[in-house]
């Protein structure tokens, strides 16, 4: 036997049915969102709890879950509450520090490198203090997050070698004939 909708005995208001509306008729919307308007919908013009939750996607328990919160905040109420997830490991300092160490060019004595790899980079962030275990996956992200590249200023022709201008000099003379 289905439950009785004693779950929304306020009567939304025009705006709030209008809100409904437009969300259970979208397409752009994320899924969850035209779900969960679609339930409040079916319940405030009379259908059970089963039967909104079956036309929407979901079972009765989920279709009174959603109605209670409509219920109690309104439109707000159809919106996911935040969860508190693990601490992040890094603030804005270390992802600073970690764009400004990568977007610097590598020291070819220290770093072994004329250009940063993300493996490279990685590593020379691991020697800075509170970046110690540091991984690739985050360097990129910080990376990807500001729009940046570790890569942006790579050329073929980088080299470690001091001598490099004057050998290519030499190497552009014509050979005599």
């Amino acid at each position: 036997m289905a439950r009785p909708q004693g779950c929304l005995t306020r009567t939304p208001t025009n705006d709030e049915l209008r809100e409904l509306r437009r969300r259970a008729a979208a397409r752009g919307i994320p899924r969850r969102d035209h779900q969960r308007a679609s339930i409040v919908l079916a319940v405030v013009s009379g259908a059970s709890l089963a039967a909104a939750g079956r036309r929407a996607g979901c079972c009765e328990n989920t279709a009174a879950f959603w109605c209670r919160r409509f219920h109690a905040h309104g439109l707000d109420g159809l919106v996911d509450r935040p969860k508190s997830g693990a601490p992040p490991w890094y603030g804005s300092a270390e992802r600073q520090q970690v764009l400004e160490i990568g977007r610097t060019p590598p020291d070819p004595r220290r770093d072994g490198t004329a250009t940063w790899s993300l493996e490279l980079l990685t590593r020379r962030l691991r020697r800075e203090p509170g970046l110690e275990h540091i991984d690739p996956t985050t360097v990129r992200r910080f990376f990807v997050e500001a729009g940046l590249s570790w890569q942006a200023d790579r050329s073929f022709c980088t080299s470690t070698d001091p001598h490099l201008a004057e050998k290519a000099l030499r190497s552009r003379t014509p050979m005599p004939r």
